[in-house]
């Protein structure tokens, strides 16, 4: 791949998919570049969505890498006996923090590409803090940018109408997420909740509040707006959720 300016960090939600239309739109294609991480615990059909979003990718020529995240969110927890917390959610650095930036190095050796996020300051009271930065320390002091941060939902919903499928209104990279809400407790599938169960079992720890997941009902749980939960934490930076 020929040296890149742009690289989207992009988990898929239809935030990162009006990124992607805004590039589309904006820039030639051998501008930018997709890196996205497979976690090893996303929802059970997560993986037929993303074939779709693939497929879109492949026929619109746009270059896009998918990488596997160097430990899975399981082998990282039957590690450390413990998973990650709201307090500390240490899953964002190690799951994808470490695998984007070995990537990005890869791609970008000299550190002059731009990353480009989809985070939009409306989308929770921490991002209406946001602003493009010439160096970010997380991605090794490069320029980062918010191309949608003034946007509202229905711009980005305007770029994603032509899609050929159906965009998911959030990620569901890692299911359940530390932050899960009420209403995604209520849907989340019989399949990732006994995944979940047999996880606790081997790492001999619990996820939630120190009780087996399926011991617990939805009214543990009192978020209602997970992504304002994820702007206050440090997967922000790398999009989680979006």
């Amino acid at each position: 791949m020929q040296k890149l300016d742009n690289i989207i960090i992009a988990n898929y939600s239809i935030h990162s998919l009006g990124l992607i239309c805004w590039a589309k739109q904006n820039l030639n294609p051998d501008e930018f570049c997709i890196l996205s991480v497979d976690t090893g615990f996303a929802d059970s059909n997560w993986n037929n969505y993303l074939n779709d979003v693939f497929n879109w990718l492949n026929y619109e020529n746009i270059n896009y890498l998918h990488l596997k995240s160097e430990n899975t969110f399981q082998e990282l927890v039957n590690a450390r006996k413990q998973f990650p917390s709201q307090e500390f959610s240490w899953c964002a650095g190690f799951l994808k923090g470490i695998t984007l930036l070995n990537k990005i190095d890869e791609l970008d050796p000299d550190g002059e590409a731009k990353i480009l996020l989809a985070h939009r300051r409306d989308i929770s009271k921490a991002s209406q803090l946001l602003k493009n930065l010439d160096e970010e320390e997380r991605y090794d002091y490069r320029a980062l940018e918010y191309p949608l941060l003034s946007k509202s939902f229905s711009y980005v919903v305007s770029l994603t109408n032509s899609l050929p499928f159906k965009p998911a209104q959030k990620s569901l990279e890692c299911q359940p997420c530390i932050h899960l809400t009420r209403d995604e407790f209520k849907h989340i599938s019989t399949q990732d909740i006994k995944r979940l169960v047999e996880l606790e079992t081997q790492a001999n720890s619990f996820m939630f509040g120190g009780r087996s997941f399926n011991s617990l009902s939805n009214d543990f749980f009192m978020q209602s707006n997970i992504l304002e939960e994820l702007s206050k934490a440090c997967s922000w930076e790398y999009s989680c959720g979006l």
